[in-house]
């Protein structure tokens, strides 16, 4: 499963089906095994409880999760050694839910806190959890 997180208003995000959705500017993807992180990076971030799913997958391709106005202020704010020692406690507390080293945690963090800044005032951060074959 792979997180694609794009940044939008909820009206938008709501009705995105794909990557490939016109909708979505993706600003980052991660490997992951499952939604169990985004939640992570809430609690990290002291934003736990305001993770979560935006719509399942009954009627669409994917479900999309809503990560909240709170984390992207939050990571839009952090500096890169900040966001290096918030990728090593996002692993640390989920090792087995990654596919990816603490580094690419943070190299994920930093594309999404630059999409972060240079998005349109309103727009928060959403994660498609997408399928792929491998």
């Amino acid at each position: 499963m792979y997180a694609v997180f794009f940044l939008a208003g909820p009206e938008v995000a709501i009705r995105v089906t794909s990557s490939d959705d016109p909708d979505v500017d993706v600003a980052a993807e991660l490997a992951l095994g499952g939604p169990t992180p985004l939640v992570g990076l809430g609690e990290i971030l002291g934003a736990a409880g305001r993770v979560g799913p935006l719509r399942d997958a009954t009627c669409r391709s994917f479900p999309v999760w809503d990560l909240g106005s709170e984390i992207t202020r939050c990571v839009a704010l952090r500096g890169d050694d900040e966001l290096d020692a918030l990728a090593e406690r996002w692993h640390a507390r989920h090792p087995k839910h990654f596919d990816a080293a603490p580094y690419e945690l943070a190299s994920c963090l930093g594309e999404l806190r630059d999409a972060i800044r240079a998005a349109e005032p309103g727009h928060r951060v959403f994660a498609l959890l997408e399928e792929r074959a491998m």
